[in-house]
């Protein structure tokens, strides 16, 4: 057997050698978390590449199905109402469901409405969050600009399941976006409050049994330099909280420190509601000109923002005024604190009218 047949037989096995080395069969096999998330955007980027033949109404049943395949909706919407889940009777979780699952697919129906370009990467290896994975994304603009999409993953059943989704990597889509996580966090707030009420009744009554009743407390005014140390490290706790990213530490506190500024300012000129109004309006045109600046989301820096501003010590000093037996000054003031909300809210919308959001898509 001569050289020639060799040479001949392995020119045609070496492409056989390389067409197996490099099939997918031979590397290790695709993590279903991150397949999950693939085969959505798939979908997804197919949509947006014929959303105008397809409208809103094609765009809603076209997504429907790979959203509820990608999406568990049942515990999102679980997760977005708290608590208070377990005390729904049986038909309304399920017509909550059926609402929430309704309104997700719209919402992504109505955001996804165009194609400029754009593409989605997807990052091949997941990150272990306790039994859960965290699917890292990225969604790059023509320009290139990318806009940060991480998926909150668990295992239900054989399949990996979407239970959350974090714009820029970090601050959560059900927390922010979707009304029914909203009426959820207002409603634990409001008991909040009431539970702050009946620990301090009770620990006055506590007070006046174990001490002098007449005994009276001396407040001691903090230096003045106390206030702009307050202004760095209120900021950055809340950074803590909403795991925000060092990155952004800097624009967060000049943030709050312009809504501190305007809300003081403007509460001197105008009263307490228009101090809320200023202070809300530069959060809002400040973090819009940041997401323009950035190409990320404004909730990135007016979610940490907005909470200066929140009154909620007006709330507590209606509660006090209502247990010192002074209604009229406890309702007085409860009226003041929704005042101010109203007014926080109405700078926050006027602000997207002066500079309209980028969508995070």
């Amino acid at each position: 057997m001569n050289i020639s047949f060799y040479r001949t037989l392995l020119a045609w096995l070496m492409p056989a050698f390389i067409a197996v080395w490099t099939s997918p069969l031979s590397h290790a096999a695709e993590e279903p978390a991150v397949a999950r998330i693939k085969s959505y955007y798939g979908v997804l980027l197919d949509t947006m590449k014929n959303a105008k033949q397809l409208g809103i109404s094609g765009r809603y049943e076209k997504l429907a199905p790979v959203i509820r395949e990608t999406f568990d909706l049942p515990a999102m919407t679980r997760i977005a109402v708290g608590p208070a889940w377990t005390s729904v009777p049986a038909e309304q979780q399920a017509a909550l469901v059926d609402v929430f699952s309704r309104m997700t697919i719209a919402t992504y129906a109505n955001r996804f409405d165009g194609y400029s370009s754009e593409r989605f990467e997807t990052d091949p290896a997941s990150e272990t969050r306790g039994r859960n994975r965290i699917v890292h994304t990225r969604l790059i603009e023509a320009s290139g600009k990318a806009t940060v999409l991480n998926y909150l993953m668990h295992e239900t059943g054989s399949s990996w399941k979407v239970i959350d989704v974090y714009l820029s990597g970090t601050i959560s889509e059900l927390a922010t976006q979707h009304l029914a996580s909203g009426t959820a966090r207002m409603m634990s707030a409001i008991m909040v409050f009431l539970t702050i009420g009946f620990g301090l009744a009770v620990g006055l009554k506590l007070g006046m049994v174990t001490l002098h009743p007449n005994i009276e407390a001396i407040s001691v005014p903090l230096p003045a330099w106390t206030l702009y140390v307050a202004l760095v490290l209120a900021p950055l706790g809340f950074m803590v909280r909403f795991q925000a990213h060092p990155r952004d530490a800097v624009p967060i506190v000049l943030i709050c420190a312009l809504a501190f500024g305007c809300s003081r300012l403007g509460a001197q000129l105008m009263g307490v509601a228009n101090g809320g109004f200023a202070g809300a309006l530069a959060v809002g045109v400040a973090s819009g000109l940041y997401s323009r600046w950035r190409g990320q989301p404004a909730l990135v820096t007016s979610t940490v923002g907005i909470i200066m501003l929140v009154p909620g010590s007006v709330g507590f000093r209606s509660i006090t005024n209502i247990i010192a037996k002074d209604p009229v000054a406890g309702i007085q003031t409860a009226l003041t604190m929704v005042v101010v909300a109203v007014a926080i809210v109405t700078g926050l919308l006027l602000a997207r009218v002066i500079v309209p959001r980028r969508s995070w898509r």
